[in-house]
């Protein structure tokens, strides 16, 4: 059985494949180079953060920390967060969750009977809406 939940685990995976085509340069005891291309990215292990932002963000190695990790015979579970791992994620779901029924049995104040609620005003724009690029 594994750590990490699968989701979390397949996506270590992913970064891990990603991480192989990777070069890892020290720059110092905690920090690291790392080069892909014409492209290089800066992760420091002891702050657990990336300039992709992705291992601060998620809490979880990107693939930049992967290959470093990889280089310095690093464990990536001991970086991942507790909140992906199976008994965590299964301790989410281990309360009861009560129905609370159908909507015209609720017993409302009447302060909130009267309460209208509108979708905030946005102005549409003229003209079509750009798409967004994500480049990888």
């Amino acid at each position: 059985m594994t750590r990490l939940t699968s989701v979390a685990e397949q996506a270590l995976t992913n970064d891990f494949v990603y991480s192989l085509r990777l070069t890892v340069k020290p720059a110092n005891e905690y920090m690291f180079e790392v080069f892909k291309e014409d492209k290089s990215w800066i992760v420091n292990i002891k702050e657990r953060n990336c300039t992709c932002n992705r291992f601060q963000k998620d809490e979880m190695s990107c693939g930049h920390a992967l290959a470093m990790m990889k280089e310095m015979n690093i464990d990536p579970y001991d970086y991942c967060s507790h909140y992906y791992t199976t008994k965590v994620w299964l301790e989410t779901y281990d309360a009861t969750v009560y129905p609370v029924g159908k909507q015209q049995h609720w017993e409302l104040p009447d302060f909130f009977k009267d309460i209208i609620v509108l979708p905030p005003f946005e102005r549409v724009k003229a003209g079509r809406q750009k798409k967004r690029i994500i480049a990888a």
